[in-house]
């Protein structure tokens, strides 16, 4: 799960067989449903039994990958897939293209789940590039608005 991408199709299927054995002992056995599925996948901390969504969990552990690439640039895996797959680029700027494996394809998977939360600090600012990067602490859109350009400043003067 930590390198491949499963289907939600998939991951809902794996979901109802771990449900099916809980509710009924047998395979072919219909028992009465104590706790909805809804209790099952609840946490333990409020009130469920603890059961995972396989496919958030999935795409985390996907995420995980991404991650360790970033923590670690200096390591033989990061080093190879960043002359292999985005030489010219970082890790959470690198695109899809033709002639990617099947376990680089997934990991993007994971870096753009990345990309919709990771923020960094501003610190004395030398890095940042304040057009493109994801500075703001927003909700919605952690990018500038404004339009790029001169602006006119008009100035009001007291007659």
């Amino acid at each position: 799960m930590s390198c491949f991408h499963l289907t939600k199709s998939l991951c809902d299927d794996l979901t109802s067989m771990i449900l099916r054995y809980w509710w009924a002992h047998q395979d072919n056995d219909k028992k009465i449903h104590w706790l909805g599925k809804e209790k099952l996948m609840r946490p333990k901390s409020k009130g469920g039994l603890g059961f995972r969504d396989l496919y958030a969990f999935n795409i985390a552990m996907l995420a995980c990958q991404g991650w360790r690439l970033i923590q670690q640039p200096f390591s033989l895996c990061a080093q190879v897939l960043k002359a292999r797959y985005f030489p010219e680029s970082d890790i959470l700027h690198a695109k899809q293209r033709d002639g990617m494996s099947y376990t680089w394809r997934n990991i993007l998977k994971g870096i753009k789940l990345l990309n919709k939360g990771i923020i960094w600090r501003v610190g004395n600012g030398e890095n940042i590039n304040i057009w493109k990067d994801p500075w703001l602490p927003r909700a919605q859109n952690r990018f500038i608005r404004t339009n790029r350009g001169p602006t006119v400043i008009l100035s009001q003067r007291a007659y």
